[in-house]
């Protein structure tokens, strides 16, 4: 089977222009994209980065330039769509451009389609280009699928524009009706896209489940020396972008709630970017806070490096607000760590192992600090928890993707 992944970026550390974007989408993007590759012919069209055509991982990655672009422009969409899309969703000025920009390359990408010979086109994301890359896949006649890897528009903490969000919502009433397939990456994305739109089984919706995957040479850090952290301390790691949406606070605040001797003896380590916000800064709430120094902002990781961070920690937690998937869980699993998250996060029914999870029902800070204590005083057993863990490894995830493929390519 010949596939097209359509995306706007992937992240690859190894290549400096495709570290530019360095999110959990980019990274799992390309995870999907070389884990198919391992089984399937795959090539790959970003749209939102120049470069000449290239091969890595047996993924064969398309040229892209303006040179291109403009050579093909005469096969693009009707002008009409972009304005049609502009009158519907009133969208800003930076997205009206980008739309512009996409509708400029739109001719390029019905050139690949029509000489690319494609069994399937496997476009990531729900945003307007997706429409647009939709529109070209109908027009051609080439079957296709969208994956979402999380949903922007039924949470106020997700940092979308309203348009973007009106967007999701038709994108996702036309997939209640049939139109569109999709994957989505839990059951509990699923769930609520049919609770919304009032369908108990969307045939033509199917849920494929992120994996991870880590080097196997990786280059080795002294996480406790980097940090000053005793031997007999244990570590949390909470990993992922400094953000109200992914709730950092609610740690830092339940921390300060433990008893004494178990708070002694830990220390959580935040691992991510910190977005800048005026009214969102955890350093500045651990610092007012009894065990400041138990509780360090470490910014943005290598993802070379992280690997030492799980094999020398002891738990993990997520306690997003909003959450499409939680992928440090799985990752922390893999190590034998056990996970603490609130059950409401969207892949909590993929995810949770009672061997492995500790699910935290309210949000309120005593709750957390709870769910904390258990996690920190249970005898956990390692080999058990890795072993939760395997219904993840990328190798799974491309079998079910690939199941996907061929049904929507057989029907």
């Amino acid at each position: 089977m010949k596939i097209l992944m359509l995306s706007s970026y992937v992240t690859i550390d190894s290549r400096p222009k495709y570290k530019r974007n360095r999110t959990g989408f980019g990274y799992m993007v390309y995870d999907i994209a070389r884990s198919v590759a391992e089984k399937e012919d795959v090539e790959m069209l970003l749209s939102d980065t120049r470069d000449e055509a290239f091969e890595q991982e047996r993924i064969r990655f398309l040229a892209r330039s303006y040179g291109r672009f403009f050579r093909y422009l005469w096969q693009s969409l009707s002008i009409g769509v972009v304005i049609g899309m502009w009158k519907k969703y009133k969208m800003s000025k930076g997205a009206s451009v980008r739309l512009l920009y996409y509708w400029l390359i739109s001719g390029y990408y019905r050139h690949v389609l029509r000489t690319g010979q494609y069994d399937l086109v496997h476009i990531h994301g729900c945003r307007f280009n997706t429409e647009l890359w939709i529109r070209l896949c109908q027009q051609e006649k080439q079957k296709f699928v969208v994956t979402l890897h999380g949903l922007n528009s039924f949470s106020d903490n997700v940092p979308l524009e309203p348009a973007g969000k009106r967007y999701e919502r038709d994108f996702l009433r036309r997939v209640a009706e049939g139109e569109i397939p999709i994957t989505v990456i839990s059951t509990g994305m699923k769930r609520i896209i049919e609770a919304e739109y009032q369908q108990t089984a969307i045939k033509n919706m199917s849920v494929v489940c992120n994996s991870f995957s880590f080097l196997q040479n990786f280059p080795k850090l002294d996480v406790r020396g980097k940090y000053g952290i005793p031997n007999d301390a244990k570590i949390i790691l909470y990993i992922g972008n400094v953000c109200p949406r992914k709730n950092q606070g609610a740690l830092v605040r339940a921390f300060n709630l433990l008893p004494n001797e178990l708070a002694d003896k830990t220390y959580v380590l935040f691992l991510g970017a910190t977005i800048v916000s005026t009214t969102y800064n955890i350093t500045e709430l651990a610092k007012s806070l009894p065990y400041k120094e138990h509780l360090i902002v470490c910014g943005a990781i290598d993802k070379e490096l992280v690997p030492n961070y799980y094999a020398q920690g002891d738990a993990v937690a997520l306690l997003s607000i909003s959450e499409g998937f939680g992928l440090s869980l799985i990752e922390g699993m893999h190590f034998g760590l056990p996970c603490l998250c609130f059950d409401d996060i969207d892949a909590y029914d993929d995810i949770y192992a009672p061997e492995a999870v500790v699910g935290v029902h309210e949000h309120a800070d005593e709750c957390v600090a709870k769910g904390l204590e258990t996690l920190l005083t249970t005898e956990w057993d390692k080999t058990a928890i890795r072993k939760a863990s395997e219904r993840f490894e990328a190798d799974t995830m491309a079998d079910n993707y690939i199941r996907v493929f061929n049904s929507i390519v057989n029907s």
